[in-house]
């Protein structure tokens, strides 16, 4: 007995030792997804521009159209593999309206709707770093439309929220009912930086208990030279309520956009006048110059002494004049 007894205790131990080598070769292992969102539009109003309105990846009507076709694939890092990545292929609808007001020449990316890279650092339970392109934080409704309550989007996910961001992202689970997470990033929706200022995001999501979870994202527009003021600032709550079996329901409690404060409006308008003014000074000393040192300068016809704009009687000595500038 006691010979059988050992057996089953080794057989145990060697099918445990197999199940976790299976786990941490599944944790390491490349992981491929994909899906196909095809639907059909048809507008009872007959719009006369012939195509849905207001609602994001709305197209023309009576037509069938591709939304998103998309392959994903991914490497999650873990103590056993820290380095990690994601990217998500995308064709259709969803990259050309998500990617439009990317700057010209950027738009390139529009076929890759995420891509990144990760890295846990070995931080308490583990700090991951994400740098590259990825979804946005923000908002209850996301772009794949599989994971969403309902097909079409609401007008806050259309109108009031960006849909991915560029730059580096930071996670940290600090136990199972509290999650922080902040990013860097160029903006909303662009690749590209068009404009010199940057975003600063902060996200806490709570589990007080396994059906509830509450999440706060705040999202801080930085201004170039201006690190510590904001021009655009954001601020989402959202609350997610699931029963065990049951799809989740979901209702969102605020998201708005803060106003820059009147003051801030002020000195801005004020610095752009001053700006054009000096601009205008600088053209001016440029044009006395060629003037007093070029002796073939002749004065653009319609542009005299008198004052930009006014013009000469057909029989002013200056009439037949050719337009010419500088040498």
């Amino acid at each position: 007995m006691s010979g059988i007894r050992e057996t089953i205790l080794f057989s145990r131990a060697t099918i445990f030792v197999a199940l976790v080598a299976a786990a941490t070769r599944a944790e390491e292992a490349v992981t491929l997804d994909g899906l196909a969102d095809v639907f059909y539009l048809y507008n009872f109003n007959k719009p006369a521009t012939g195509r849905g309105e207001l609602r994001a990846y709305d197209g023309p009507h009576n037509c069938f159209h591709l939304n998103l076709a998309e392959l994903s694939l991914e490497k999650r890092p873990a103590a056993g593999h820290r380095i990690g990545f994601r990217v998500d292929l995308d064709y259709g609808t969803t990259p050309r309206v998500n990617n439009a007001a990317e700057p010209a020449g950027m738009r390139r990316l529009q076929s890759a709707g995420q891509a990144y890279l990760s890295y846990l650092a070995p931080i308490g339970s583990g700090l991951r770093l994400d740098a590259g392109k990825f979804y946005t934080p923000i908002g209850n409704e996301v772009v794949r439309t599989s994971n969403n309550w309902n097909y079409s989007r609401s007008l806050l996910f259309t109108l009031a929220e960006p849909t991915y961001h560029a730059g580096i992202r930071a996670s940290y689970t600090v136990n199972e009912r509290v999650a922080l997470s902040a990013h860097f990033v160029n903006g909303w929706n662009n690749v590209g930086d068009n404009n010199g200022a940057k975003s600063v995001g902060l996200q806490a999501t709570l589990t007080p208990v396994p059906a509830l979870s509450i999440v706060q994202t705040y999202v801080l527009r930085l201004r170039p030279g201006l690190a510590r003021r904001s021009s655009r600032q954001v601020a989402g709550r959202s609350r997610l309520h699931s029963l065990s079996g049951q799809q989740p329901s979901c209702g969102e409690l605020a998201l708005g956009v803060v106003r820059r404060p009147q003051r801030l409006h002020e000195r801005d308008t004020a610095k752009n006048q001053r700006e054009h003014a000096d601009r205008r000074v600088e053209g001016e000393k440029k044009l006395a110059a060629a003037r007093r040192g070029s002796p073939r300068f002749v004065e653009p016809r319609g542009f005299p002494e008198e004052g930009h704009g006014a013009r000469r009687s057909p029989g002013h000595a200056d009439a037949g004049r050719h337009r010419r500038i500088y040498p």
